[in-house]
């Protein structure tokens, strides 16, 4: 069956209109004249006949289908460079694995990990794709992903990969100024929330006996980097995988609060499509993944 497909030139036209909302600088940034990129995106609704932008006296805005519309173009996009770029890998006798985990993982523990890999496999690139929003493992072209909780995604497998206590972390700034000393005074504490994990403080405080006044309140942040980042600049007390903020604490940054008061864990799974698990390279960067040591 022949498929209908836009040209590449234009969707790639469509993804950079989309992000400048600027036929100019759009146009500065794939090296072509205004017109030309605004006669591809001509072409482009009128093959798919739909209106992608608003046109406005002084400024483009993307219509409600335009805005559907981008994230599946910027994926397709972004899996052809990638499918494009395994091709030359293959060409140059290397395999290449593809994973996924969260911006904070990638950046606390898997990247200063894989320098190890990389050196004991040089044969072996491991394409490492940050993500921050919930998505489904059987839809993309990703091999693995490190996702947390206990549970695995439905026909996918599952090893655990590492378990890290939670723990309370503030600056001493912030300790001091809120004068935070024993858990009775935790009720006027200022919680810093992991959007994803929102319940996360309830279970903490329903287990140490506390009652805070507003559970909730407080800043709603997307990432553990963003909650470290914020319990840093001295915006309240935060609840973290203590292997996230090792660093912090041995400088001394942050300051543990409580110890050993409640028994809270943040686990995360190494999760590995069945239909991938025949790959000699993959089976190797499993088995060596599963033998670090994260603590």
């Amino acid at each position: 069956m022949r498929r209908f497909i836009p040209s590449i030139g234009s969707l790639v036209a469509f993804e950079s209109v989309a992000k400048h909302l600027s036929f100019s600088r759009a146009a500065n940034e794939l090296a072509l004249t205004q017109s030309a990129v605004s006669r591809q995106i001509k072409v482009l609704e009128d093959q798919i006949n739909v209106q992608l932008f608003e046109r406005l006296p002084h400024n483009l805005i993307l219509t409600e289908a335009g805005e559907k519309f981008l994230p599946e173009v910027v994926e397709a996009l972004e899996l052809l460079s990638t499918s494009t770029a395994n091709m030359v890998n293959f060409q140059d006798g290397r395999s290449v694995i593809r994973i996924s985990c969260t911006p904070t993982l990638a950046s606390r523990v898997l990247i200063p990990a894989l320098v190890e890999f990389h050196r004991l496999h040089p044969g072996i690139t491991v394409d490492l794709v940050t993500k921050s929003a919930a998505f489904n493992l059987a839809e993309t072209n990703l091999d693995m992903a490190i996702n947390m909780g206990s549970i695995p995604w439905p026909g996918m497998t599952a090893d655990p990969l590492f378990t890290s206590p939670a723990i309370v972390v503030g600056s001493k700034e912030y300790i001091r100024r809120a004068n935070i000393r024993t858990l009775a005074d935790m009720s006027r504490a200022q919680l810093i929330h992991i959007s994803p994990l929102s319940s996360a403080w309830q279970q903490w405080l329903t287990s140490a006996g506390v009652e805070h006044p507003a559970p909730m309140a407080g800043w709603h942040l997307e990432q553990f980097q963003y909650g470290t980042d914020a319990a840093l600049a001295g915006s309240g007390l935060a609840l973290l995988p203590r292997l996230f903020v090792k660093a912090e604490l041995q400088r001394g940054d942050l300051q543990e609060m409580f110890a050993g008061t409640v028994a809270m864990d943040f686990t995360y799974l190494l999760i590995l499509r069945p239909d991938r698990r025949s790959s000699q390279a993959i089976s190797t960067f499993r088995k060596w993944l599963l033998n670090q040591k994260f603590e």
